[in-house]
């Protein structure tokens, strides 16, 4: 069943894409939801000198990531008023974020649904910037992977972890930071869940 969609007020975009069949994918989708939409087609963001387009649409597909900074920096220096969307990226997600830095709106996964795509422009509507729930999830695991167990750990946590290691059980650590068994246990599963460990050996040799 199709959602409802809000008259958006904007009705002009622009894609590049070096692909022509994802270009009209791309174009089929918008105008199923702006219906008179204005859009314009580039193969290639060099190509381009200004934009006019509110909304513009580029793949990352055929893109290094020095060349998908560079294409975001150059369209808004170029298209200032335009909102800039990345789709079809495939590097790591983490690098993401220095796109949004570089003054990206909006991303869209290679997966990406009519729903999805209108979701974007509704927050790029709202002047919010756009990342779904799945790939904001897979780009904080990815962050947390990366830090220290101790950056990861509450200070709660920590204390129970160090305990662990010391080869204490659940009732002993319970009593030493007056706290109740079950508390403990909760805390325990927490930080094997954060650290993705199943038992404490696998603690250990993280922690070291």
């Amino acid at each position: 069943m199709k959602r409802h969609t809000p008259d958006f007020s904007r009705k002009s975009v622009a894609i590049i894409d070096s692909r022509p069949m994802f270009r009209r994918g791309l174009m089929s989708c918008v105008l199923s939801i702006y219906e008179t939409a204005d859009i314009q087609e580039f193969s290639d963001y060099k190509e381009v000198a200004e934009i006019k387009s509110e909304v513009i649409f580029i793949s990352g597909a055929d893109l290094s990531s020095s060349e998908i900074l560079a294409s975001i920096k150059s369209l808004h220096k170029n298209s200032v008023h335009s909102k800039i969307v990345l789709y079809e990226y495939r590097d790591p997600l983490n690098f993401l974020l220095t796109c949004f830095q570089e003054s990206l709106n909006g991303y869209l996964s290679g997966s990406f649904t009519e729903n999805d795509l209108e979701d974007c422009l509704r927050c790029l509507d709202g002047n919010k910037l756009y990342l779904n729930n799945e790939v904001a999830y897979q780009m904080l695991m990815s962050n947390l992977k990366n830090k220290p167990p101790k950056e990861i750990l509450s200070g709660l946590e920590n204390k129970v972890a160090e305990y662990l290691l010391r080869g204490m059980g659940t009732s002993q650590i319970a009593n030493l930071l007056d706290r109740r068994p079950s508390t403990i246990s909760t805390v325990k599963a927490n930080i094997f869940k954060k650290t993705q460990v199943k038992n404490v050996v696998e603690l250990a040799k993280l922690m070291v």
